[in-house]
C-alpha cells in the first residue's frame, strides 16, 4: 500500500520543555520505495543544557509509523 502524505515530525525539547518549533516533512512513498528526510536545527547557544530530538513518523491517517530519539 502506498503512503501518501505522510509525516515526519521532529520535535526539539530540554528538560521536558519546548525549545524550538517542529519541523515537518511530508512525503509520498510507493510500496517498497525509500527516502531519506534531512532536518537542520541550531540548538541555543546555552551550553550544558542537553537537548532531546524526538522524530515521528505517521500516515495520513495520523497513525504512528514509527518513532525515534536523539540527544544533542
Amino acid at each position: 500500500t502506498p503512503l501518501n502524505d505522510a509525516e515526519v515530525t521532529v520535535d526539539f525539547t530540554s528538560g521536558g520543555a519546548t525549545v524550538d518549533t517542529s519541523q515537518t516533512e511530508v512525503i509520498d512513498l510507493a510500496p517498497g520505495e525509500t527516502t531519506t528526510v534531512t532536518f537542520a536545527w541550531t540548538p541555543p547557544t546555552t551550553d550544558y543544557r542537553g537537548y532531546k530530538l524526538d522524530a515521528t513518523f505517521q500516515d495520513e491517517n495520523d497513525v504512528v509509523l514509527d518513532t525515534a530519539a536523539s540527544a544533542v
